[in-house]
């Protein structure tokens, strides 16, 4: 994929010693070329989402319904610069970047028409599906970081660390749509590894996440389970309110319930316990005492039935000075590994790797840890 191609430049800078020297060429090469046309399209992408550009593709699109494989979008300056109001100097300047990009190809059904790629309508225009192909709230996560630069340069002196209930409301949902794809992964490895209590959900159970946010992971699953009566748990007001009206919109009231809560506010009053209880993107979120997360996991324990499965997913934070794993297509997942940590790192976030998540449980009544599976992102499964 065109988008891997570009960000994987940072994982080649070097060659192992039983390799022929490159050139000066060829290094400038890795880190010039694939390096600036991958932050051109960052930008470029950031940009036209910011404009509202893609949005309107979209829309375009729903109204002229596609019919090709992969589909596309024709459209023209003068189209884009009279819908959505935009100078026409800096648009043609964006539409040639975009094009030397790879995002838009001319389009020679008519005079001055440009389309979408092949493929980028999925990943860059289709947002209504971001858990399969879709892939631009992702470079959104990229684009949102470089509009923190002018802070973390202070705070490489100072160690300052951000709130993320200061960011956007808009933001903190595009963050979120981006680590929902890592919970339709999360979902499809229980669903796999996890049958016993697939059946479960899918007869009836109840499942808990906490730290639900927006309700990205939660529609999910509930989606997945439509038997199975879910809620869910955080202590961001917006957004649980915004959940809840979502739930209400989409007549889900008997199923999924939406709580304003802490873990430890919610135990003292739950009149219930789960089946399964959910924790995915957020322990590195949490407040990095380390007493307080232990906290956290005392409380979930007390949720969860006697025969009921706990289900973390977290991201394996990258060890600079060890060797990394370059089998065929692991170089992608080392480096999202690397670019969580680099992501969160001015909002405090803290990462575990495999053994100190271990000790962390150790800590805990829980008796029974397995990991699932390990990629950019680790799974356990956690029994009493």
């Amino acid at each position: 994929m065109y988008f891997k191609s570009d960000f994987l430049f940072l994982i080649h800078m070097t060659q192992s010693p039983d390799k022929q020297p490159i050139s000066y060429q060829d290094q400038l090469d890795k880190i010039a070329m694939k390096g600036f046309s991958g932050s051109q399209v960052i930008m470029i992408v950031g940009i036209g989402q910011e404009l509202g550009i893609f949005d309107y593709l979209l829309k375009k699109s729903k109204n002229r319904p596609l019919s090709t494989t992969p589909s596309f979008v024709s459209f023209s300056l003068n189209e884009l610069q009279d819908q959505l109001s935009l100078n026409p100097v800096y648009l043609e300047a964006w539409l040639q970047m975009a094009v030397e990009c790879g995002i838009f190809e001319i389009d020679d059904v008519s005079h001055q028409t440009l389309r979408t790629a092949p493929y980028v309508f999925e990943m860059l225009v289709n947002r209504d599906d971001y858990l399969d192909k879709y892939v631009g709230f992702v470079i959104a996560a990229f684009y949102q970081l470089t509009s923190l630069q002018p802070f973390i340069l202070q705070a490489f002196k100072t160690g300052a660390l951000l709130q993320k209930s200061e960011e956007s409301v808009e933001k903190r949902m595009m963050l979120q749509k981006n680590s929902a794809r890592m919970g339709a992964r999360v979902e499809l490895v229980f669903s796999t590894r996890c049958k016993e209590y697939k059946k479960v959900l899918q007869g009836g159970g109840t499942l808990l996440e906490v730290g639900c946010g927006f309700g990205y992971n939660l529609e999910t699953w509930a989606r997945k389970y439509p038997k199975a009566h879910f809620v869910g748990i955080d202590i961001d007001a917006e957004a649980t309110k915004l959940l809840q009206e979502r739930v209400l919109a989409n007549n889900w009231g008997e199923r999924i319930e939406i709580v304003h809560a802490s873990t430890k506010d919610y135990t003292q009053g739950a009149a219930k316990t789960f089946d399964v209880i959910l924790l995915s993107h957020v322990l590195h979120e949490l407040d990095p005492d380390e007493d307080y997360r232990k906290s956290v996991l005392l409380d979930i324990y007390a949720l969860l039935k006697d025969d009921g499965v706990f289900i973390i997913a977290d991201p394996l934070p990258t060890k600079i000075f060890t060797s990394q794993d370059t089998r065929p297509g692991q170089q992608w997942a080392n480096f999202l590994r690397a670019f969580a940590q680099w992501n969160e790192v001015a909002y405090g976030a803290r990462f575990y790797d495999k053994e100190g998540f271990q000790k962390l449980v150790a800590s805990t009544p829980f008796k029974h840890v397995e990991l699932l599976q390990e990629t950019e992102h680790a799974i356990w499964v956690i029994k009493k």
